[in-house]
């Protein structure tokens, strides 16, 4: 009975020694591969929190009636905060578009929703330092190195700033305004709201005095600048603002 009594307890000691050679081969390797989730993970945390972006040339964008030059040393830089512009001064970017100065292209600060109202109404996310431009019939959104080619519908940022992909009418109160395809408005809640027409070069500034801009397309469809109602034909929705959590557009 004590022969395999200690039989049993030179097995059980083998076999710990077994155990702990094999941690200690393991143990390095360990090391080395959580090093390596933990750098990983660290890097696409500080991507995804600190980007910068500097445009290929120069562009500029109006701001409460004043038009802001910016010169080809200017910086985007994407923050937990939001997106700062950085160029004598850094000031925060209030989500509207940048118009490259050479050419009728278009530069986001911030990701915005794209919906086509015509064609069901998805919206999908359209990053942040995406571009816009117009060209051989089709407007080209490039984001992230992929190019989406559309051909109508609008963009959003959920808080206020719009790009029209169709012509548009912005009304306010008793005054009409018609903007061309890729124009923007920007409103501050019932208090004004900036009317940008790229193709014309034509900005205007309009005091609201407590009410909203509504735009309407020649399709239809319409849109309250200040609260981000859709209608179309018998139906109203509110557009989607948590905008990063929206799919990609493909």
């Amino acid at each position: 009975m004590k022969d395999v009594q200690n039989r049993r307890e030179k097995k059980v000691r083998e076999q710990n020694k077994s155990h702990k050679r094999t941690l200690l081969l393991l143990g390095p390797w360990v090391v080395v591969i959580l090093l390596a989730v933990t750098a990983a993970s660290l890097y696409f945390w500080f991507q995804s929190h600190n980007v910068t972006y500097q445009p290929d040339g120069g562009v500029f964008l109006y701001s409460m009636g004043d038009k802001l030059v910016f010169d080809e040393d200017f910086t985007l830089k994407r923050t937990d905060g939001g997106t700062l512009l950085q160029g004598i001064t850094t000031v925060a970017s209030d989500g509207v578009p940048l118009v490259f100065t050479e050419e009728q292209k278009l530069l986001l600060p911030v990701s915005m929703g794209y919906v086509r109202p015509d064609n069901g109404g998805t919206v999908y996310r359209v990053n942040y330092f995406s571009t816009i431009e117009y060209r051989e019939g089709v407007f080209r959104i490039d984001h992230n190195d992929v190019v989406s080619k559309v051909e109508d519908g609008f963009l959003y940022d959920g808080n206020g700033t719009y790009i029209f992909l169709d012509s548009m009418k912005i009304t306010v109160g008793d005054a009409t305004y018609e903007i061309a395809p890729m124009s923007y408005a920007k409103e501050y809640y019932r208090d004004s709201v900036e009317i940008y027409d790229v193709r014309n070069d034509n900005y205007r500034y309009v005091v609201l005095s407590g009410t909203d801009a509504v735009a309407t397309s020649e399709t239809g469809y319409s849109i309250n600048l200040g609260t981000g109602v859709l209608t179309q034909e018998d139906s109203q929705r509110i557009l989607f603002s948590d905008i990063e959590e929206i799919g990609a557009l493909k």
